[in-house]
């Protein structure tokens, strides 16, 4: 059969981005013609090179990957979402190519599948969550999807789900493929992306990573994410990646032996990843400059003690400095910090407090400081932020969270308002 998979045009609000989630499945899909156009490398949203692609290539399926429903805060234009662009990418397919079977995945869609396939009556099917055994079932029986788990269908205008699918053994997927586009398009620092694991064990009250990826975590070997690392920079001549975890040293052991790995290796790449403050010493830090990190992304959301426990954070104030001054010490290293303002267990003094750790940032991290993100809290679905909005009456059950909905602002207003004059980063 021959699949055309598509990463969908994110407005260019983001940097350009591998479609490693379309890597994974067009590695999958062995048996099948596979065909993958990135959107997003373009400038603007790609009708016509869709089009030409659609028409040159014929496909018998579509697959259409969904990462994300809304993405970065733009004073002037607000939250840029896909939507939109799923629905003119779907109005292309029907118009170029009406017999071809219209399937929608990735992490967008399955936190908001049945309203999207109500949205968009033209979508065939929808894969739930991993698609990397669903999608090949789902192919082998498109006549008859009731056989396969993860999907959802149509049935005399119904939307029906088959179940979930068992989670993947990650470890046991092939060596994925990496020439499924041109890798000179994605020359940007962190466009690359490389997986060590899959699931998340952390109880951050507003994540939605426990429900797209299980609370489980389930590991790649060490050696095996080295050797592909290694294969990038031998055979794709990739000098720098990001890991895509969604926390890299958690566990910490496992982060450790594949930062030995690779300076046992003697690999010369440069990398980023996101950390849990918790797991952070001088040690840590020192390995993992050595196996070339150049970029530490931190997310500790709250800042006082209070509100880092209200927000199901594992760390505390503590732990946010003890970072800071180690950082402070290794000018090779750039961080990035997330905040968010607005929850329970702030007030005037605590937000005082705040500030001045920000302003402490801008002075003496200087250079080094990539960013600093302050937001709101926004409701995602299938969290525990979106139960305690419930019983609050903060949303309704018919509430839309494709929407911006903030649990609240609070003490909190004012400093979005900084944010937004970039007086923060």
């Amino acid at each position: 059969m021959k699949v055309l998979l598509i990463q969908l045009f994110s407005g260019k609000v983001n940097r350009i981005i591998y479609p490693l989630g379309l890597a994974y499945l067009s590695t999958a899909l062995s048996g099948h013609d596979v065909k993958v156009l990135d959107q997003g490398v373009y400038d603007s949203y790609p009708s016509a090179e869709t089009e030409k692609t659609l028409s040159d290539f014929q496909p018998d399926a579509v697959g259409i990957s969904l990462r994300n429903i809304r993405t970065h805060f733009f004073k002037k234009k607000g939250y840029i979402t896909y939507h939109e662009n799923l629905r003119q990418t779907i109005e292309i397919i029907k118009k170029t190519n009406n017999k071809a079977v219209i399937v929608v995945g990735g992490a967008g869609f399955s936190m908001f599948s049945v309203q999207i396939l109500r949205d968009e009556p033209e979508i065939d099917f929808g894969v739930f969550l991993e698609g990397e055994q669903s999608f090949p079932q789902l192919l082998e029986n498109i006549n008859s999807p009731e056989k396969v788990k993860g999907i959802f269908y149509r049935n005399n205008g119904e939307i029906v789900f088959t179940g979930k699918n068992i989670p993947l053994n990650f470890e046991l997927l092939p060596e994925t493929k990496r020439d499924i586009v041109n890798l000179q398009d994605y020359t940007e620092i962190e466009a690359i992306g490389v997986q060590t694991k899959r699931g998340c064990g952390l109880r951050c009250i507003y994540c939605s990573y426990p429900f797209l990826s299980g609370n489980v975590i389930r590991l790649r070997s060490p050696k095996n994410v080295v050797a592909e690392i290694e294969n990038l920079v031998k055979t794709y001549g990739v000098q720098n990646f990001t890991f895509v975890d969604n926390i890299f040293n958690v566990p910490l052991n496992h982060a450790k032996e594949i930062c030995q790995e690779i300076i046992n290796r003697g690999i010369k790449v440069k990398w980023s990843a996101w950390f849990s403050e918790e797991f952070m010493d001088e040690e840590f830090i020192d390995l993992i400059i050595r196996a070339g990190c150049w970029g530490i992304e931190l997310s500790p959301d709250g800042y006082n003690n209070s509100s880092l426990k209200w927000l199901g954070k594992n760390i505390k104030t503590k732990h946010i400095h003890q970072v800071y001054h180690l950082i402070r010490k290794r000018p090779q290293i750039k961080v990035g910090y997330n905040f968010t303002t607005g929850v329970p267990g702030e007030n005037v003094f605590n937000l005082a407090r705040f500030i001045l750790f920000c302003l402490k940032l801008k002075i003496f991290l200087r250079k080094n400081l990539r960013w600093i993100n302050v937001n709101g809290l926004y409701i995602e679905p299938n969290t525990e932020l979106e139960k305690i909005a419930l019983k609050q009456e903060v949303i309704s059950s018919d509430t839309d969270l494709r929407r911006l909905n903030f649990y609240r602002l609070g003490y909190g207003r004012w400093l979005l308002k900084i944010r937004e004059s970039k007086m923060l980063g």
